[in-house]
């Protein structure tokens, strides 16, 4: 081409509204992918959740909000299947603990240290513990009882400390 030679312009067609609209759409998704696939997303979701609510269940619901079907022609919704719910078995609440007895806490270190007791010193009356009482009750020429009482007291060399709260006078 020689240079005196024009080029001719390229004129573009007039683009019609439809298309207007297709480029400010792509406009928009370019500009905001994330709204456009979480809003994409969540409308799928919606027209699955809708589908199989409306059409794709066997049997319909007997307190439905709102029929989509006459029932008539639906088979009867009783099935041989075995129900699928969790059964709960909640347990019985626990037995409250046992509070600590000071008195048989102390007897029971007294015995740990005489080596007759070899359980955890912790104030409560076991199995143990009266087993341990009963041979020291044997061992010092007691009755053997196995269980805590005044004479064994005093031949330990305990006191209650129960006696030993002062109790308020009336006024």
């Amino acid at each position: 081409m020689a240079r005196s030679a024009k080029r001719r312009k390229v004129v573009e067609p007039e683009r019609g509204v439809l298309a207007e609209g297709a480029a400010a759409v792509g406009q928009l998704i370019a500009s905001n992918p994330v709204l456009v696939g979480g809003s994409t997303a969540f409308l799928v979701t919606l027209f699955y959740v809708s589908a199989n609510a409306l059409w794709y269940q066997p049997f319909p619901h007997t307190g439905a909000f709102f029929a989509t079907r006459s029932i008539e022609n639906f088979p009867h919704t009783v099935s041989n299947e075995p129900e699928t719910t969790i059964n709960i078995v909640r347990q019985p609440p626990a037995q409250p603990v046992a509070k600590p007895d000071p008195i048989v806490q102390q007897v029971q270190g007294i015995l740990k240290d005489l080596n007759f007791y070899d359980g955890t010193v912790d104030g409560l009356t076991g199995p143990a513990t009266r087993k341990a009482i009963q041979a020291y009750q044997l061992k010092v020429g007691l009755p053997g009882s196995g269980e805590i009482d005044g004479a064994l007291l005093d031949q330990l060399g305990t006191r209650q400390t129960t006696a030993a709260i002062p109790h308020p006078a009336p006024r």
